[in-house]
């Protein structure tokens, strides 16, 4: 398996800097980074491979969840990435700050004490997990088994009157960390989950911290362990917010961006 690749996708729009911060960390400590897409890009820096999407999923009519995000495609098209391609799967907002460890098959992380994250993922294509994940995304009217007695029961009786629930109508996790945890622990995969401070030690509470320079310090000396290997800088929160119009100098997403040769305006 090759731990010198990592991909994303991008799903309409322009790159904002948080992204491209984040993608350029990887070419910075090593890595090549492609980025998939099924529309045309914007603001893509240079070091960035580009690729049709299509080559990993084909369907691009865009799975949008009732809450507006894509994200579930997203989740789709990263089981298939993991199984067609010997590359690590890292969402756009999901920094790198050192090398993986090159002997990891399995690469996955909670981001608390009892939920996984999808923001960084590579699974062996041998994978139990990843068949059952697979097969499971196929369904789109799906009645998740992890999910309490009623809540199963109603998809149920909704399936038999004939008026089946839609993944974008359940739980905006259920194809993602719901379903991932799930998988893994019932092939006896997720004793490979690192602890949330080797990938996510930035809780998304927090995600103002990046952009307020007072916060630096704290990121820096008390999250980032000696074996954290990367950060979530949360970027929906981070936009919804408006933290972008207000990067500080001396921030970390400041300094971050000034490691990867972006200059940001005083």
């Amino acid at each position: 398996m090759d731990n010198r690749s990592v991909a994303s996708l991008w799903i309409g729009g322009a790159l904002s800097l948080l992204d491209q911060v984040c993608l350029l960390s990887y070419v910075k400590h090593g890595y090549e980074v492609t980025l998939f897409h099924y529309f045309p890009l914007e603001n893509v820096p240079d070091g960035i491979k580009t690729a049709d999407a299509r080559e990993i999923y084909e369907d691009d009519d865009i799975l949008i969840h009732r809450n507006g995000s894509p994200a579930m495609h997203a989740d789709i098209f990263r089981l298939n990435l993991m199984k067609k391609a010997d590359m690590i799967w890292v969402d756009t907002d999901q920094l790198c700050l050192k090398q993986f460890d090159p002997a990891e098959r399995h690469i996955i992380s909670y981001f608390d004490d009892s939920n996984l994250a999808n923001s960084v993922m590579r699974l062996p294509k041998d994978s139990a997990a990843l068949a059952y994940m697979l097969e499971f995304v196929e369904d789109r009217y799906p009645v998740p088994p992890w999910v309490k007695r009623s809540v199963r029961i109603a998809l149920n009786s909704a399936k038999r009157e004939g008026k089946p629930i839609h993944i974008t109508e359940q739980k905006f996790t259920t194809y993602g960390p719901s379903l991932l945890k799930y998988a893994l622990k019932q092939s006896g995969e997720l004793e490979h989950a690192k602890p949330p401070h080797v990938y996510l030690p930035l809780p998304s509470t927090q995600h103002r911290f990046i952009a307020k320079a007072k916060f630096t310090d704290e990121i820096l000396n008390v999250m980032i362990k000696p074996d954290t290997r990367g950060m979530h800088l949360w970027s929906t929160n981070v936009r919804k917010n408006g933290w972008l119009e207000q990067v500080e100098t001396g921030s970390f997403l400041a300094l971050m961006a000034n490691d990867v040769g972006i200059v940001l305006d005083a």
